[in-house]
């Protein structure tokens, strides 16, 4: 065995085990590559953007370089350079998905061509915590930064269509939605799904959740409601994953709209929804009510 073969043998076998059994693992950042790819340094942001250094060490000119993401990060990192001479350094970036203050264990797999034709493959092994506080926080809870007071299709004129209910379930301060003071033709205060244009039919809700992967984090929307009085057989709601969503149980009572849930006629407090991740991912979701009016609004996420 040449002297060349047996460090690349050397180095190769300590990125596996390091990876593998290392005991300190999401305690402090390293990054393990090849004799041909180094990697001189890496970061996770605590939004979860890694940047990381790499350094061409074959000794010679390689081109159509691509990075892959595996391991504990997730999406489709970026390169800054595509070719590069023997020893010169770039940079790899992306978002991994994951969360403020969290541990991983991280693939990087660069994909290049040799200098005489053949394509080659590194795999770059990183270890650490991602910056920021961290999930071990408890919990999360986000306001929402769009609400919208919305009316069934083809219902309505002007602000009865559509009307900015954000001031009034951002906080729990007794300002209640709907405020029929605010738009003309909307006659009572609070939402009740149905044919009529003087109830607003729906609440759209809108939670910036960049940085909140579903694969840590459980979501669960809060909703702090007072009965509306309408009907002793009306107390109902519908959650749907798009905002401003029409696609059903628009024009219809509460018994006519399938997987409803309900909450205690003359109720007031707290409701609280489970979401699966598809209703929440994108931060944008759809409250049909039958009956209630809304004082708060907010979504809380726990570590999974």
């Amino acid at each position: 065995m040449t002297y060349g073969w047996a460090m690349i043998l050397i180095v190769s076998v300590a990125a596996v085990l390091f990876f593998v059994v290392s005991p300190n693992f999401g305690e402090s950042e390293a990054c393990v590559g090849t004799a041909q790819m180094l990697c001189v340094e890496h970061i996770v942001s605590e939004e979860g953007a890694l940047i990381m250094t790499l350094q061409n060490g074959t000794g010679k000119p390689i081109s159509n370089v691509v990075a892959e993401f595996s391991g504990d990060f997730s999406g489709s990192p970026g390169i800054s350079k595509e070719s590069l001479a023997a020893g010169e350094q770039f940079t790899v970036t992306g978002d991994t998905g994951l969360g403020a203050g969290e541990s991983y264990k991280g693939i990087v797999s660069i994909n290049y061509k040799t200098a005489v034709g053949y394509n080659r493959i590194e795999e770059i092994k990183c270890t650490g915590k991602s910056e920021g506080v961290g999930i071990a926080a408890s919990e999360i809870t986000l306001d929402p930064v769009e609400a919208i007071g919305y009316q069934d299709p083809g219902e309505g004129t002007g602000c009865q269509i559509q009307e900015n209910h954000l001031s009034l379930v951002s906080s729990l301060d007794g300002q209640w939605a709907v405020n029929p003071s605010t738009c003309s033709g909307i006659n009572y205060n609070y939402y009740a799904n149905g044919t009529s244009s003087s109830y607003f039919d729906a609440l759209a809700l809108r939670f910036d959740v960049a940085g909140y992967s579903p694969a840590t984090y459980d979501a669960t929307l809060r909703l702090y409601i007072r009965d509306g009085g309408y009907s002793s057989a009306w107390h109902q709601y519908k959650i749907y994953s798009s905002f401003m969503d029409n696609s059903e149980c628009y024009d219809v009572s509460p018994g006519s709209c399938t997987n409803v849930a309900s909450f205690a006629n003359g109720y007031e407090g707290w409701i609280e929804v489970p979401l699966q991740d598809l209703v929440w991912q994108d931060g944008g979701l759809s409250v049909r009510i039958w009956d209630a009016r809304v004082d708060k609004a907010e979504l809380k996420l726990e570590s999974g």
